[in-house]
């Protein structure tokens, strides 16, 4: 008989009782699967621009000293690449903000397979 088996987050609490004198622990688990998951969508949606997924300001101060942080062990070079779109705003009046968007998501396409 073959049995699937995968892993949960478990929350354990152990408490100290004394029933009728008599000293004993009782033990609960809980299972907190579900609110690890969403701890991990509202991490992500902390650090990332929901319209584009890139890395979003917040993101920035951690990833420039994790960088920091490899150059000097592996005695390399890096560079941060910061990108600013020249009237963006015209393309969102002229064309509507659906396409605004879109182009917004197409530049961030193009940004992450070329760097």
């Amino acid at each position: 008989m073959k049995s699937l088996t995968y892993p949960i987050c478990v929350e354990l609490r152990l408490l100290s009782t004394a029933a009728s004198g008599t000293p004993g622990f009782t033990l609960a688990a809980f299972d907190v699967s579900h609110w690890r998951e969403r701890e991990n969508e509202l991490l992500h949606a902390l650090n990332h621009d929901a319209l584009t997924g890139l890395d979003n300001a917040a993101a920035l101060e951690s990833a420039v000293e994790a960088a920091q942080a490899e150059v000097e062990h592996t005695r390399t070079q890096t560079a941060l690449v910061l990108l600013d779109l020249d009237d963006y705003s015209r393309i969102n009046r002229a064309l509507g903000y659906d396409a605004g968007d879109d182009m917004l998501r197409e530049t961030a396409r193009r940004s992450q397979h070329t760097v």
